[in-house]
């Protein structure tokens, strides 16, 4: 089993191709990459980290549930800034929704939010979130963040192990590098 991680999908937007520099000729076609990619990758018993902002804020409960349904093997979902409804309606999806995460793997700690700015300060380890887009570069050492967010990780999930590589390296990555 390994654990991946991603967020910022924003399916069905209609405002993210303007928003984002996302190289889509329309909004369907970006769900299409996004879905086939997350699902090649995911394996069975595969899990997925969810940082926020799955679909946008106009969506529809039943749309919402849709794409929850869509793609595979999500774990527990972080509350983004567009996810559409309150935390009780989303408890019918029954996967947990949460405000952040923390775990430990590999000797290294881990602290989810959405918005990086909700990490705590005196938070030691990694920070992992979404919100950013291609505003913040992928992998920064220095400040020990990762981005999550589709924009910069080539628009699939990203392994636990593949990050910690990354992060072993000590390199500041803008983008994830691009699989040959």
């Amino acid at each position: 089993m390994t654990v991946f991680l991603i967020s910022d999908t924003h399916f069905d937007d209609p405002d993210i191709l303007d928003k984002s520099p996302r190289e889509f000729d329309d909004i369907s076609k970006m769900n299409q990459l996004i879905v086939q990619n997350w699902n090649q990758t995911i394996g069975e018993t595969d899990s997925v980290l969810f940082l926020g902002d799955l679909a946008h804020s106009g969506i529809s409960e039943n749309d919402y549930f849709q794409w929850v349904c869509e793609i595979d093997n999500i774990e527990l979902i972080l509350r983004g800034n567009h996810e559409p409804y309150n935390r009780s309606e989303l408890d019918n999806i029954a996967l947990p929704i949460r405000e952040s995460y923390e775990f430990e793997y590999r000797g290294f700690s881990f602290h989810c939010r959405h918005k990086p700015q909700h990490i705590p300060k005196c938070f030691d380890g990694w920070g992992i979130h979404g919100h950013v887009h291609h505003k913040h570069p992928f992998i920064d050492v220095e400040e020990k963040r990762i981005n999550m967010s589709v924009d910069v990780t080539g628009y699939e999930p990203v392994s636990i192990d593949e990050l910690i590589g990354y992060i072993e390296t000590g390199e500041k990555l803008e983008e994830r590098p691009q699989k040959i």
